[in-house]
């Protein structure tokens, strides 16, 4: 029997360019730290996120999607053009850290920045802080952890949404159907390092309308917990794993009313599962499960 992972319109966009970028400059491979950071903010969460690399993903068809460009240092200047047909196209895309701070040829694309329209605004400094600073938004509701860039924005049309020390360094610009948010500091990486609770939920607020339709989540954030969900068309199966070495609560949130029942657990003693209850997993286990009608 066939299964693939759910069909998600979130998708985490990876760009060669940039590893390319960060190897060359001695940095590790930050671009993927940060998209993996991403990754596990949703997961956490049970919400489902693609991996897809930049020169895979359909820009020109997508609409109603969302992307996230996490420290995608370089963006190659046959991808500017694609990025604004999808920015056309209603669709949301959330950047974080110095994305597109160079092309393929490692020119600096701030002091000609290329998607000023789409952004309704373009970076006015970076600076490299310390280790470890936070970022608060304007509305109290999230004080992100940051790792080491700190970005400013010259806002033209744009709603701020992070102010620090009088600078704006997070906006929202809305253009007909579409939606930008573009924090320019490395609050993805800060989450990867020292903690991802207000990155998280940010994220979680920000995709409600693109996770909505995923039938399966956890009802709040989890500590190490993943989920993934597959699908043949018929039959949901969904895989959960604890990435402690303690005991882990969780519960689920079953948006479709389905049964769910044991087909694999590490945990030999566990005959039966009730979703509507905490499930209490065990230091290191995984369990699938398969979804029916009840």
């Amino acid at each position: 029997m066939w299964i693939l992972p759910l069909e998600s319109d979130i998708t985490i966009l990876l760009s060669p360019e940039s590893s390319i970028t960060c190897d060359r400059r001695g940095q590790g491979d930050l671009h993927i730290q940060a998209s993996m950071a991403c990754y596990e903010a949703l997961a956490e969460r049970g919400i489902s996120a693609k991996l897809e690399q930049t020169q895979d993903f359909n820009w020109a068809q997508s609409t109603g999607k969302a992307i996230l460009l996490a420290n995608m240092i370089t963006i190659p200047d046959v991808l500017v053009d694609s990025i604004k047909v999808f920015l056309s196209h209603g669709n949301k895309m959330i950047v974080f850290g110095p994305t597109g701070y160079y092309n393929e040829k490692e020119d600096c694309m701030f002091m000609n920045f290329p998607f000023k329209n789409e952004f309704g605004a373009e970076p006015k400094e970076i600076q490299t802080l310390a280790d470890r600073f936070q970022i608060s938004s304007l509305d109290g509701e999230y004080t992100f952890e940051a790792n080491k860039i700190f970005g400013t924005i010259r806002n033209y049309s744009a709603l701020p949404i992070c102010e620090e020390k009088g600078n704006v360094c997070g906006i929202r610009n809305k253009t007909g159907s579409s939606e930008v948010v573009w924090i320019p500091s490395s609050i993805d990486l800060g989450a990867w390092k020292y903690g991802n609770t207000a990155f998280s939920q940010f994220l979680a607020d920000e995709l409600a309308l693109y996770s909505k339709a995923q039938p399966f989540v956890f009802s709040g954030k989890t500590n190490k917990v993943g989920m993934q969900t597959m699908h043949n068309g018929q039959t949901y199966l969904t895989v959960i794993t604890n990435g402690m070495d303690k005991v882990n609560a969780v519960k689920l949130i079953n948006k479709y009313n389905k049964k769910a029942m044991i087909v694999y657990c590490t945990d030999t003693s566990r005959k039966e599962i009730n979703i509507k209850e905490e499930i209490q997993l065990t230091p290191g286990e995984c369990l699938v499960l398969i979804w029916g009608n009840q």
